[in-house]
C-alpha cells in the first residue's frame, strides 16, 4: 500500500467481517498542500486482503480514536 493511500483511508474502507481494505483514494501533494482525491489510475483502485494481526491493530487504532 501506498503512503498516500494509507493517509486517505476512512473508516468505511475497513470491511472487519471479510478482513478487507478497500482503496478508493489518496492524499496528493499539490501548491495548495495535502488533498484527499481520487487515485492515479483506474487499476489502483482495489480490495486487499489483511491478516488477523493487522485487523487486531486496525480494530484498536479505530477503538482508541473514538475516546
Amino acid at each position: 500500500m501506498r503512503e498516500g493511500e494509507l493517509a486517505g483511508l476512512k473508516k468505511s474502507c475497513v470491511d472487519i467481517n471479510n478482513k478487507i481494505i478497500k482503496v478508493r483514494q489518496g492524499v496528493q501533494r499539490t501548491r495548495a498542500g495535502l488533498v484527499l482525491g481520487n487515485l492515479k489510475t483506474i487499476d489502483s483502485k482495489r480490495n486487499l486482503i489483511i491478516s488477523n494481526e493487522l485487523l487486531d491493530i486496525i480494530v484498536n487504532l479505530m477503538n482508541s480514536n473514538k475516546s
